[in-house]
């Protein structure tokens, strides 16, 4: 996993916990780090984040925004009866697959992990179709279709292998931690500076556990710049995080509830504007 000693933003670092930096105003960073070897990003009570507001990214969308749960998939929906684990591969029955969904009533959040029917066999990082969130997409067996837009399109991730207490990943990713349901995915590791994510639906983004930065869904349409408002983890320009708007010196951010504000590197302190 990338060591974070040389990218802070522009003024602190909200989202990350436990890692003692400073970023170019010299304010300490806020967070939590959620244990076990396992990052947590907007996983509700784990992970405080100063970038989540709505409903959804509070519990279900990780704290960036998400598709709205209509989806792409026209597919009938089946209730919430047969409950599984994620990290059991025998917790479904043959030709289905353990996936996140929404069954409290009203909510609106990715709550629990149901067995579904496998619709489909696409790969990791494959383009996908998601239902919403009633945990139909066509990715394959142990895949689930993330980090989906307003018609349900995605990426296939996978769920992360081993146990809740000692988790896996395959190919370098690691184990982080989704929603309410806390769902497990394995993500890429990443540089935020260079922001090398190779998904151009991705930006290199911090997880709220120490050190970790990793490859999650990106801005959409480009994002906001350095001084403008925003609401979302990753509602910024790549690059850019959404921190608390009375640390970012530009007119209008202390008025508002927060602003983008660059990363920054401690090894070049002219990285910073203004």
């Amino acid at each position: 996993m990338p060591s974070s000693a040389r990218w802070l933003p522009r003024l602190v670092l909200p989202l990350m916990g436990g890692l003692g930096l400073v970023g170019c105003s010299d304010a300490a960073s806020e967070g939590a780090d959620t244990g076990s070897g396992v990052s947590s990003y907007g996983s509700g009570e784990e992970s405080e984040q100063d970038s989540s507001t709505s409903e959804e990214s509070e519990g279900d969308s990780s704290g960036y925004t998400d598709s709205d749960g209509s989806g792409g998939l026209d597919l009938p929906g089946e209730g919430c009866e047969q409950l599984c684990d994620p990290f059991d591969p025998m917790a479904c029955a043959e030709g289905e697959k353990c996936m996140p969904a929404a069954c409290e009533p009203a909510s609106g959040n990715y709550d629990t992990h149901v067995c579904r029917p496998v619709w489909g066999d696409k790969q990791v990082d494959e383009a996908c179709t998601s239902s919403g969130r009633d945990g139909y997409d066509d990715c394959a067996a142990g895949l689930v279709c993330w980090g989906t837009n307003g018609a349900g399109e995605g990426h296939c991730k996978a769920l992360c292998g081993g146990s809740s207490e000692s988790p896996s990943c395959e190919d370098e990713r690691f184990c982080a931690r989704f929603g309410v349901a806390k769902t497990p995915l394995c993500v890429s590791p990443c540089d935020p500076l260079s922001q090398d994510c190779e998904l151009l639906a991705e930006a290199c983004l911090p997880l709220s556990a120490a050190e970790s930065f990793a490859c999650l869904p990106g801005p959409i349409g480009g994002g906001s710049e350095y001084g403008e408002p925003c609401e979302f983890a990753n509602a910024c320009a790549p690059g850019h995080l959404c921190i608390n708007g009375s640390r970012v010196p530009e007119p209008g951010c202390a008025e508002t509830q927060k602003c983008c504000s660059p990363l920054c590197d401690l090894a070049d302190p002219t990285s910073c504007p203004g």
